[in-house]
């Protein structure tokens, strides 16, 4: 293969994952409705525990684990279903075990943003940054905190290929994963950003719609849309990944 040739083509690989979601929506249920209870559980777990400062940050990891799990069990049917021949994408239960393959490399895969931004969210608690909308340093702390992001999304974007890899038991290592998007990494990362931005834009417009300290009963409805845009998020994730996996040679198109 020439140069042009694996170069990533980002507006039409961010078209394919928004098609295949269109086209498998009728499926969602199926792959979410258990997962997104989970998320709705963990949402209303971290609403009530209500943590702020230190003890906020200290929870991160674990709840970032337990996460990891409603994630897994909506990805890897998808990656499957996307990547694999349909009779065999079919062919009764998946085994745990590409669930259990999965799952370290989803978690590995969030503490590439994760752990960066830890010392972040702790000089904003140190000095008690964001409690005034007013602050000066907010800008200076936002600007910080999208550095740091925009660092790590490199390696994020890069590592990623690992996971749809893990799902169909194929070569799964994160080195293989960098073999697959040599020269692609920012490429992908406009991808993720690219294919994300509408369902970020939908989440904002929607948040608006509610008080910024909703009444109880409100409140239980913002959770369940949380789990919605959780479960819509993973699953577009998937899609697209499942798209630059096939460009870069890691599967074979469907026919």
């Amino acid at each position: 293969m020439n140069s042009r040739r694996d170069e990533l083509p980002v507006w039409e690989t961010t078209i394919e994952a928004w098609r295949h979601l269109a086209a498998n929506l009728a499926r969602v249920p199926a792959v979410g409705l258990f997962p997104a209870l989970l998320f709705l559980a963990l949402i209303r777990l971290k609403t009530q525990l209500d943590l702020e400062g230190w003890a906020m940050l200290v929870s991160g990891l674990p709840y970032l684990a337990l996460h990891a799990i409603p994630a897994t069990l909506i990805v890897v049917p998808w990656y499957r279903a996307a990547l694999l021949p349909p009779g065999q994408a079919a062919a009764g239960p998946i085994p745990a075990w590409y669930y259990l393959r999965l799952l370290p490399r989803w978690l590995l895969l969030e503490m590439i943003i994760f752990v960066p931004l830890m010392p972040v969210e702790a000089i904003g608690i140190a000095y008690d940054i964001g409690k005034d909308a007013a602050d000066p340093r907010n800008a200076s702390y936002l600007l910080l905190t999208i550095m740091v992001i925009g660092a790590a999304a490199w390696p994020y974007a890069r590592s990623s290929v690992a996971l749809p890899a893990a799902a169909l038991g194929a070569d799964a290592r994160f080195a293989q994963a960098w073999r697959l998007s040599v020269g692609n990494g920012w490429r992908i990362v406009g991808a993720m950003l690219l294919c994300s931005a509408p369902l970020i834009f939908s989440a904002i417009v929607v948040r608006r719609w509610f008080p910024q300290e909703p009444a109880p009963d409100l409140d239980f409805v913002l959770s369940c849309l949380g789990a919605v845009y959780y479960l819509f998020t993973e699953l577009l994730g998937a899609s697209l990944l499942a798209q630059v996996y096939l460009r870069l040679g890691g599967a074979r198109p469907i026919q």
